[in-house]
């Protein structure tokens, strides 16, 4: 079965813009560019052609994937877990996610985490708005990789382009946003939802054990970048020869460098490919990485 080339669903915001590159929200639908699903809407797939997607279960999609190009610092914020979202929120669903970086200025930091060592601590810090003793910052440049648990404060900041997977949620809480305005009037907060649910203490994610890698051919493979509940992501080197696992369930191929083919289909650098299930091993030709990712739920 041959892979889906899909249309990113662009999103204007105030800090800069958010490119929805897989995802099936009624707000973001992506559509197929060409073969034999050409023009179809992913949610009209996961509806209809479920055998796509394999064992994969759920009401909806699983996954946002999502270039987000900073101009602006985004908004400080945290998520909520999926207990916490369905208890609080009407029975949505909380966001785990993750960033691959793909380009930033030299020298750059972003947010992940804090330095609050207890949670009256935190609830002092952030209602006194002391930002810089309470936010954790780290370095980034192109290639890292950060995953980012419900619970964790963090921030994107100006100038940094990153490719987001997410689960499929848009459920935000911020802290701070710097007092920017949206029509006259300062953007809202959430500060006593968003101190609820931040994780104290803030305890780094791990990286994950590398498994045996799956790509096969030279000069090629993955790499286990995240493995949750919620989604597993690998860095892919894509070269001359080398043969993408054949899968049980659907995955999400984003190319952040170079150009080539995958079973057949002409990509470069910001598309994404959406691999089916039962997709056999696929043949590259070319010189790439990518961000491969499997989301949801299976029997």
């Amino acid at each position: 079965m041959e892979p889906l080339l899909l249309e990113p669903v662009i999103k204007e915001r105030i800090w800069g813009r958010e490119y929805w590159t897989a995802s099936a929200r009624p707000d973001g639908d992506c559509t197929v560019a060409g073969g034999k699903w050409k023009g179809s809407l992913l949610s009209q797939l996961w509806e209809e052609h479920r055998e796509l997607f394999g064992d994969v279960q759920g009401e909806e999609f699983p996954l946002i994937v999502k270039v987000i190009d900073a101009r602006e610092d985004l908004s400080i914020q945290v998520h909520p877990d999926d207990a916490y979202a369905s208890r609080r929120e009407g029975g949505a669903r909380g966001k785990t996610e993750c960033w691959y970086a793909l380009d930033c200025p030299e020298n750059e930091e972003i947010v992940v985490g804090h330095h609050a060592r207890t949670r009256e601590e935190l609830c002092r810090l952030a209602r006194e708005g002391r930002w810089d003793r309470l936010l954790r910052r780290t370095p980034v440049q192109a290639g890292d990789f950060f995953q980012i648990p419900a619970g964790c404060i963090h921030a994107i900041c100006g100038g940094t382009k990153v490719l987001e997977i997410q689960e499929n949620s848009d459920l935000t809480y911020r802290l701070y946003d710097y007092g920017r305005q949206r029509d006259g009037r300062p953007r809202p907060l959430q500060l006593d939802k968003a101190l609820e649910v931040i994780t104290v203490p803030f305890v780094p994610a791990q990286a994950p054990a590398q498994a045996e890698e799956e790509g096969q051919g030279a000069g090629g493979g993955l790499r286990l970048l995240a493995d949750c509940p919620y989604y597993t992501v690998w860095e892919a080197q894509l070269r001359d020869g080398l043969q993408l696992g054949s899968q049980e369930a659907f995955r999400i191929l984003s190319i952040v460098r170079g150009e080539g083919t995958v079973g057949g289909i002409p990509v470069q650098a910001g598309q994404t490919l959406l691999l089916p299930a039962g997709s056999g091993r696929l043949d590259v030709s070319g010189g790439m990485t990518g961000v491969l990712a499997a989301g949801g739920k299976r029997h």
